[in-house]
């Protein structure tokens, strides 16, 4: 009787340490995942801030430029997004964190029918008489776009520190 006791005692033990043991594995696997996802997150992250190579940077006399000024997007291979270059030039006294955002759209592309167009960017702080550039992804939705459709957008970018720094526009027309 008392054998039986201590097998018993000695199956328990060795399967609480198999489950800790397993428990250990999936958590630092699950620690590895998470940690992965963070790290590319941050790489496409600061690529999209720091990794813009832009061919007119702004300047006091063109506080804001964009690379390129007129995108096209083809409905037959589905495009949805597109990229463009933003220089800002923060012409304030002091640094301060400038975001750029679309502001409103004209021309024939009707908004208004559920087509959107969203220009995505990250805010980033720029110091003061510097410019700052940004990798900025234009999404279209192009599943209710017709070919030879467009929109002129106006891209503006503000500091949270003062008015607004300055604005430029976004030509985007739809091809074939």
């Amino acid at each position: 009787m008392r054998k039986l006791n201590k097998k018993a005692g000695m199956e328990l033990s060795i399967n609480a340490i198999v489950i800790l043991i397993i428990a250990m594995i999936v958590l630092a696997l699950g620690v590895l995942f998470v940690r992965g996802l963070f790290v590319k997150a941050g790489e496409k992250l600061g690529g999209a801030v720091s990794g813009a190579q832009v061919s007119k940077p702004a300047s006091p006399d063109e506080p804001m430029t964009l690379d390129p000024s007129a995108l096209q997007f083809s409905v037959s291979k589905g495009d949805k997004s597109k990229t463009a270059v933003v220089s800002v030039y923060n012409t304030g006294s002091s640094t301060a964190p400038v975001g750029i955002y679309l502001t409103s759209c004209s021309g024939t592309i009707d908004v208004s029918a559920g087509i959107d167009i969203k220009l995505i960017a990250p805010t980033q702080t720029i110091a003061a008489n510097k410019a700052g550039n940004w990798n900025a992804a234009v999404l279209v939705n192009t599943t209710k776009l017709r070919k030879g459709e467009s929109a002129v957008c106006t891209v503006k970018a503000n500091s949270s520190a003062a008015q607004p720094l300055a604005s430029t526009t976004l030509t985007i027309d739809v091809i074939d």
